[in-house]
């Protein structure tokens, strides 16, 4: 596959080989100045508009203050938009401007990689952005796949995404995907749901898009937000509704 057909861009600055969709490619280069990352690895399409199925997510779970600012908007559990345009909370984005990560997520697995995420919920991009320009974790190039995805750009998604070519997020999220209707849940493959979420645009059926969007917001901002050692809840579903 070569470029996306939302938006084509070269990669932050530092050109760089098409990505090969599909698999990994452990000969890429570095795709930021900024940034020196050294990643090792971690442990179809359905019509279905009308699938309103979510999976359980509890907010309390996180401290006070992630807990009030999630109620904010959906508690964790509202579908975000596939290619937001602007941040969804001016006063949300200010309040996590100021927030310190560790004192938000105290004593979680990466800290700085949920506050990215909590960025993404409320459609926050450039702020996610700004974030994971400042640390050099695999969580982190994931978040930095879905924030160039949301922001239309297939093809540095497509970049960091190779950075990830194995995470325990994949696992669950191949499962709650086949549960909600995309996908038979076999391996999780980054690179399809970008072209997914282009063709949901594209043809304006978006609702499984978005909700497999969130299922992988949900299972990636669990793993970073909670301490090392505590088990994914995966293959949870609430009621329909």
């Amino acid at each position: 596959m070569g470029k996306s057909s939302v938006r084509s861009r070269t990669p932050e600055k530092v050109p760089v080989d098409p990505p090969s969709f599909g698999r990994a490619d452990k000969t890429n280069r570095e795709s930021d100045n900024r940034t020196s990352i050294l990643f090792h690895s971690l442990f179809m399409q359905t019509r279905a508009s009308d699938i309103l199925v979510l999976l359980t997510f509890h907010s309390d779970s996180y401290s006070p203050a992630v807990a009030d600012i999630l109620a904010l908007d959906g508690r964790g559990a509202r579908p975000m938009e596939l290619f937001p345009r602007k941040c969804e909370s001016e006063t949300v984005r200010r309040q996590l401007l100021k927030a310190d990560a560790r004192e938000l997520f105290p004593g979680a697995r990466d800290p700085e990689a949920a506050l990215s995420g909590l960025f993404l919920y409320f459609s926050c991009l450039k702020e996610s952005h700004d974030l994971l320009h400042r640390f050099a974790t695999i969580d982190g190039a994931y978040w930095h796949g879905i924030m160039h995805r949301m922001e239309g750009d297939g093809y540095n998604a497509a970049y960091w995404f190779h950075r990830v070519p194995a995470h325990p997020v994949y696992a669950p999220l191949a499962r709650n995907a086949a549960q909600l209707g995309y996908g038979a849940g076999g391996e999780w493959d980054p690179f399809a749901f970008i072209r997914f979420c282009e063709t949901s645009a594209r043809e304006k059926q978006d609702d499984l898009a978005k909700r497999v969007q969130l299922a992988e917001w949900q299972l990636l901002f669990q793993y970073c937000a909670t301490p090392a050692g505590n088990a994914l809840r995966s293959g949870e579903r609430a009621a329909a509704r």
